[in-house]
Parts: C-alpha cells; sequence; structure tokens
C-alpha cells in the first residue's frame, strides 16, 4: 500500500487582494434613519389592517418575494404585532427623553423585514402608503440615475421589483463573448418620467443588476418593440426599437441606438436602417461567428466574411423589409423588399456560422402562412430561398386565449428562426423554426376571454432544413401531449451555439382545465433538446403563477414579443409576469432565471449518445486507479465559478470520496481485500448544483500480499515550503514481513534512485510524492 503526501514549494511574492466596493446608498445614514422610521410607524398602524396578520404569525416565506428562503433572520418567539408594539413604545420613550433611541437590528426584537414587500404591496391596493419620501427629498441629496434592482434569486428574480410600473415587450440577450453580461429590456412604462425602453443590465451573471432607459425618444412619450444584440467583434451592444421621429409622433421608425459599456451609456447609430414613415416590428441579429467549418472535420477554419455585419428587418404598411450594415451602424444598405405590401408582420432573424442569414415571418390577415426567405451573400440579395411557405397557419395572425386577450388583437403567432453554430455537433448547418399556431384549423382568431372549454389552443409546431432552407420536414407540434384546452404562447427559440441545443421558452396555462382560471393563470417554461429536435425535455422557470385577467392589470397585459438567450448550457428565460403577493396581484413585472444544465461531454450527443465513461485498472497493492475525462462541451454553469464545482466518488453505489478538484482525471482508491469486483461511478456536479453521473467502470483490487506492510508518509499533506528549502519524507511501515523494497513516486511516476524509506523533497512548484512498499515475496 502507499499513501501520498503534498509539498507545496513557491517564491515569496507580495499579493494585493481587490475587494469589491458594494454599492453605497447617495443618502446620509441619519436621513436613511429617519425614513425608516417613520415608515416603521406607519407600519404599526396598517399591520393591523392586514387580514393575513394574527396572533402567532412569526414568519413569511421569503420566496414569496422571489427571494432565497434564508434571506431574513426574523425568526422570533414573539409576534410580529407584539415586536412592533415594542420597538415603538422603545421609540416613544426615548424620544420623551430627547435621546438617540437604540433599536435592535437582530435578534427577536429586530425589524420584521419580510413585512416590507407584503407592506408596500398592500399599500398600493388601498392607497394608504404613507410618503415617507418627503423625508429623502429633503435631503437635497439627487439619487443616481442607475440603481441597483436585484442581488442574485433563489429561483426566479424579479428585476424591476423596486418600483411599481407596468412592463410589457420584454427582450433579454446574452453577450457569447463575455457571458457574464446580460442584458434585458422592456417597453417604457411611462411611469417616474420613463419614457424610452427600459433597460436592465448585468455583468454578473445575474448577481447585480442596474436600471437605465435606453434614451432618445424624439420628445414623444411612447416607444416599443425593444431588442438588443451583442457584437462580438466590437463587444457593443445594439438596441433598437419602433420609435417617433419627433414629439407629435407624425412617423414610427426602426431606429438604433448603441452602447459600448453594457448598457450603462447610450448613443444613436449614425444613420436609419429603413427610410419609410410608418415602420414596425423590427428585429435585428449580430454575424459573431468569426470562423467556420468547412469541411466537416469540426474545427471552424475558414473566414466569415460576414463577420460583424448587422442586420434589421420590419414591415412598413405590412410590407416586409431587410437592411444591413458592414460597419458596425454607421452606414445602411441593400435595402431589399421581402414581400408586397400588407402581406408580412411578425418577423425573427438569424443567421449561420458561413455568414448565411435567415428571416421569417408570417402573412397577415386570413389564409396566412409561414415563410422564410435567406441571403448567402452577406445580406446583399435575398434569395437562398425566396420567401418560402414553411407551414400553413391554423388561425389568425393575432388570436385570443384566455389567458392573453385585452391587449388587442391578443397573442400574435410568432414565427422564430436559429441555427446550430456549434462545429462540432451532428446538426451543424441546420435551420430550424418555431412557430406558435393552433392545433387544429377551424378556430378563428381563438377561445376569447371566457371559452376555457373550447378544444383550440394554441400549441408549439417545430420544423427544421438541412438543405440551407430550401426543403423543410413536415412541421409536428411538439405540445400536443399536454392535450387540449391548454395554451402554448408568447415564446422565443435560441440555438446554445456551444453545442447546438434548442431551447424554446414560453408561457403554458393549466393542464386539465376544468375552470376559467385554469386558462387564465400560467407559469413560463423551457423546453430543450439535445438531439436536433427528436425529443425534448420540459422545465418549468417560474416559481409563482402569473395572471394577467385579474383586476386591475394594464391593457397591455405581457406586450406581443418575447425573447430568450442562451450560451453554454445556461439559458436565460425572461417574461413579463403579474403574479399574486398573499392574494393581491401586482403590477407587470420583468422576471428573469438563470437555467443552468448539466455537465455534457460530445460522446452523449448526437449520433453515440453515450454517458462519458470510468476506467478503473487495478494496479496492485490493493490499489485501483479510477480515470475519467473532463466535461468537453460545458460544466453547464456558464463559467462563472469554477471553483465551485467538483467530483465525487461512488463505489458499489455508496459516496466514498467528495469535493475532489474539479480539475483532476485520475485518483487512486484502496481496497480492503482482493475477492470481489467494485463498481465506480464519478459524478460530475457544478456551481448549480446539477450533476452528471459517468457510466460505470469496473475492477477487482490485486495485490493482497500477507508480507505486504501499511504504508504512512509523514509528514502527511498537504505542506508549504520556501525555495532552497528541502522537505524530508519518510515512509513509515507497520505489519509486513521483510526484506521491503521502496519506490518513491512524484506526480505519479517514479524518481530515479528514490529507493530508500525516506526521501528529500526539493522540485519546485506544487507536487505530490507517494511511496511504494513490497514485503518480502510480494510482486506488487
Amino acid at each position: 500500500m502507499f499513501r501520498s503526501s503534498l509539498v507545496v514549494v513557491f517564491l515569496l511574492a507580495f499579493v494585493c487582494l481587490v475587494t469589491p466596493v458594494q454599492a453605497q446608498s447617495p443618502y446620509p445614514e441619519e436621513v436613511l434613519e429617519e425614513y425608516a422610521a417613520c415608515m416603521e410607524r406607519h407600519d404599526l398602524d396598517a399591520i393591523k389592517e392586514l387580514v393575513w396578520v394574527h396572533n402567532n404569525v412569526e414568519r413569511i416565506d421569503a420566496t414569496i418575494y422571489g427571494l432565497p428562503k434564508d434571506d431574513f433572520d426574523d425568526k422570533s418567539a414573539l409576534t410580529i404585532s407584539e415586536r412592533l408594539q415594542y420597538r415603538a413604545s422603545r421609540a416613544e420613550r426615548f424620544e420623551r427623553l430627547n435621546e438617540e433611541v437604540p433599536m435592535a437590528t437582530s435578534g427577536p426584537l429586530q425589524y420584521p423585514h419580510h413585512l416590507r414587500p407584503a407592506l408596500d404591496v398592500n399599500y398600493e391596493r388601498t392607497g394608504e402608503r404613507m410618503d415617507c419620501t418627503v423625508i429623502l427629498a429633503e435631503s437635497g441629496v439627487t439619487p443616481p440615475d442607475n440603481r441597483d434592482i436585484g442581488s442574485g434569486w433563489a429561483s426566479d428574480l424579479n428585476i424591476t421589483t423596486a418600483d411599481s410600473a407596468d412592463r410589457g415587450e420584454v427582450d433579454l440577450v446574452v453577450d457569447y463573448a463575455n457571458p457574464g453580461r446580460v442584458l434585458a429590456s422592456s417597453c417604457p412604462s411611462g411611469y417616474g418620467g420613463e419614457y424610452s425602453n427600459h433597460i436592465g443590465a448585468t455583468s454578473d451573471w445575474g448577481q447585480t443588476w442596474t436600471s437605465s432607459q435606453v434614451g432618445n425618444n424624439s420628445g414623444s412619450t411612447w416607444e416599443c418593440d425593444p431588442v438588443s444584440y451583442y457584437q462580438s467583434s466590437t463587444g457593443n451592444v445594439y438596441h433598437s426599437k419602433i420609435a417617433c421621429n419627433n414629439g407629435n409622433c407624425d412617423s414610427t421608425w426602426v431606429k438604433m441606438r448603441v452602447s459600448a459599456d453594457n448598457g450603462g451609456t447610450w448613443s444613436d447609430c449614425a444613420g436609419r436602417p429603413g427610410s419609410d414613415s410608418s415602420e414596425d416590428r423590427q428585429w435585428h441579429v449580430a454575424d459573431n461567428t468569426e470562423f467556420y467549418d468547412s469541411n466537416d472535420d469540426g474545427v471552424p477554419e475558414t473566414a466569415n466574411a460576414c463577420y460583424g455585419n448587422l442586420y434589421v428587418t420590419w414591415h412598413n404598411t405590412n410590407q416586409q423589409k431587410v437592411a444591413r450594415s458592414t460597419d458596425d451602424c454607421a452606414t445602411w444598405s441593400s435595402r431589399t423588399n421581402l414581400t408586397g405590401t400588407y402581406q408580412a408582420i411578425s418577423p425573427d432573424i438569424n443567421v449561420a456560422a458561413d455568414g448565411h442569414v435567415y428571416a421569417v415571418w408570417q402573412n397577415q390577415g386570413g389564409g396566412g402562412s409561414f415563410k422564410i426567405a435567406g441571403s448567402d451573400d452577406c445580406g446583399m440579395t435575398w434569395d437562398a430561398p425566396s420567401a418560402l411557405i414553411v407551414k400553413d397557419r391554423l388561425g389568425e395572425w393575432k388570436n385570443l386565449v384566455p389567458a392573453q386577450c385585452s391587449i388587442y388583437g391578443g397573442v400574435s403567432a410568432l414565427p422564430n428562426v436559429d441555427v446550430d453554430r456549434a462545429p462540432k455537433s451532428q446538426f451543424y448547418g441546420r435551420v430550424y423554426m418555431a412557430m406558435f399556431d393552433f392545433n387544429q384549423s377551424g378556430c378563428g382568431d381563438g377561445p376569447g376571454c371566457n371559452d376555457w372549454d373550447s378544444n383550440c389552443n394554441i400549441d408549439i409546431w417545430f420544423t427544421y432544413s438541412d438543405d440551407e432552407g430550401a426543403t423543410w420536414v413536415t412541421p409536428t407540434n411538439i405540445t400536443a401531449g399536454d392535450g387540449n384546452k391548454v395554451d402554448h404562447f408568447l415564446g422565443y427559440m435560441r440555438v446554445d451555439e456551444t453545442d447546438g441545443s434548442i431551447y424554446i421558452a414560453y408561457h403554458r396555462s393549466r393542464l386539465n382545465p376544468t375552470e376559467l382560471a385554469d386558462r387564465q393563470k400560467t407559469h413560463y417554461f423551457v423546453l430543450r433538446s439535445i438531439d436536433g429536435g427528436a425529443t425534448w425535455q420540459e422545465f418549468q422557470a417560474s416559481s409563482l403563477e402569473g395572471d394577467e385577467r385579474q383586476y386591475g392589470g394594464s391593457s397591455f397585459e405581457r406586450g406581443h414579443y418575447n425573447r430568450m438567450d442562451v450560451y453554454a448550457g445556461v439559458s436565460w428565460p425572461v417574461w413579463i409576469d403579474r403574479r399574486e403577493v398573499l392574494g393581491v396581484p401586482g403590477e407587470e413585472e420583468i422576471v428573469v432565471r438563470k437555467l443552468c444544465s448539466e455537465p455534457s461531454h460530445w460522446t452523449e450527443r448526437a449520433p453515440t449518445f453515450t454517458a462519458p465513461v470510468v476506467t478503473a485498472t487495478a494496479i496492485g497493492s490493493k490499489n485501483v486507479r479510477v480515470e475519467w475525462d473532463l466535461p468537453d462541451i460545458y460544466w453547464g454553469d456558464a463559467d462563472e465559478n469554477p471553483a465551485a464545482r467538483k467530483f465525487q466518488l461512488w463505489v458499489d453505489g455508496a459516496l466514498d470520496q467528495d469535493n475532489i478538484s474539479a480539475t483532476d482525471t485520475t485518483l487512486v482508491w484502496v481496497a480492503t481485500e482482493c475477492s470481489a469486483q467494485h463498481s465506480f461511478v464519478i459524478r460530475a456536479i457544478n456551481q448549480c448544483g446539477i450533476s452528471k453521473d459517468y457510466a460505470a467502470g469496473t475492477a477487482t483490487a490485486t495485490g493482497c500480499c500477507d508480507n505486504n506492510p501499511i504504508v504512512n508518509v509523514t509528514p502527511d499533506g498537504p505542506m508549504t515550503s520556501c525555495v532552497g528549502t528541502a522537505v524530508g519524507l519518510t515512509a513509515q511501515i507497520s505489519g509486513g514481513a521483510g526484506p521491503f523494497d521502496y519506490q518513491w513516486y512524484r506526480d505519479g511516476s517514479p524518481i530515479s534512485g528514490a529507493v530508500n524509506s525516506t526521501y528529500s523533497a526539493s522540485d519546485l512548484g506544487v507536487h505530490s510524492y507517494n511511496c511504494r512498499v513490497e514485503g518480502d515475496g510480494c510482486s506488487d
């Protein structure tokens, strides 16, 4: 047997640690204390009116507000009323004495912080909100334009919880070159001076968010259709929108702005993509693939001539149009009409790895269809293919369902397009389309607001092309399994360009409806396919149910469009959600969630679909070497915190070793006998706690010679030593029968001449040392 000891040798150096600065309030501490005291006094009166408070309330589940369960340390033997009354009487007593009021900030007498969101909802409902903000206003401090609006989440995160504004039409995009950067946007709320599209941005994988506006709305108080996209060639993010040309909104234009600091500041692009006066519903994309695989060997080696191009599609009087920019939106060219007038609406646009561009849309009006056009010359001409019908539409271009029917026209029958850009994917270059359409013909414009029992429901139809859009497989209804009377709407499809997995996000009403409420209430879901759309997995992204039909909601509801993004196995669904808090419906909020996936290997993808394997080899002296490969696609956590990953070793179905380094690929397991075959499984666990089990390897230990001793290396590591100082290692043995043969190993390899019971380790760097000892007559 042998043991390992770790000796670390390093050169001494000075290290400077940089600690991130926490966001600070701009108000002085005494102003904040006065504001908090004002709110607390009003809370004491208001709490008596809240029907959900009773004598035994100790704690409210923080997840109701989208917060971690352990976010508040409020558990107390005292009721909420008792705590507030005690604090109020204490404040009154010290104020009479004209002394500073000492208040508990922790423990059983602290302020019950989880009441704050609930009380805010109650004040909003009753109109009894105490205006303590005058205290902040009188301080003379001007608050910053950007504000922190979140700091991580347990499940989904409401990134607009800081205000009481209604939101609609939400977009989200990930910077593939720097996946910690995510930008969400929505139509302006009109609340608090917000008249330009809302921006929520994060640079730390959603741990913290800042809120701002995209700006420049030409003096009007209206704009909509927010779309953002990062450009890898510059690091810029581009935001397009439909906005007014002036304060009177004489015309509506497609406008684009650009930001070089992740949405912190914005500037106008030099030119407009279009030149018309009634432009509507634009979409844009950046070509971010610098090299593509032209010889099917899985290695991108050919330069993409379209790299960095921007493409925008929109309609004017329902004529679908497209334009491109080859100079980072300084100018626009190749304006092309894809249809005639009054023929198109609801577009999407995307690019293949080789620069092929695809635009899709649906016909406006009855007897419609879903169409696609393509360009194989970087957007100069659009005849690859030319306005090809992919699927006949079963309903109207907008349809009414119980979950969304207040907004004009209801739900749009959206088509989405994306392409597999992962060079090692079996489906590299495959073009995918998803379409939100009725499950059957004869449904008109849908069941309307109140017909929950109608068998007409919106489903997701899916198809693909393996010849650059020239021909398509017959579209399949991939949500038919949910049954009739279940609606799927306002979704979006994206393909993960690291492995080709397909993701579709969408709102879904309740399964098996038996009353109107079942088709009015929705959760948000994500479908995922790792086999080119042959099979699908379903994930529920939302933690609370949304309902747009309750009293007090915005007539705009969720808007007409929704979007999500995905990169390296992490999807970012985002949606407009009007959820109940303690039975009281709130306003329309922007809700986002980071969904991780499992650590993945290419062997698990087509065409093999086999799990990664563990190799177990008996190496003598009761030792078994266990070997495995690292995940070679991704860890499924977007590389946010690699230090939080780990491996585990499971032997015969039981956990044997935990917290194995995520960079290790081998270890030695020591048996107690040499008679039984053992099963070895490696489990990879990413920072999100999602795991992947490797296929088991088996081995039977050898080398159970009675003359072999038990060996311990001293001193036992890990250890640290300075340069020029050797560490003496000793192989201490017990039992066995000699004479004994010694062999020292460094990092698994034998050290020449190191055949004694001691060894002096002085090698620079980080190394592991083992000593192998064989007893008399033993060969291993």
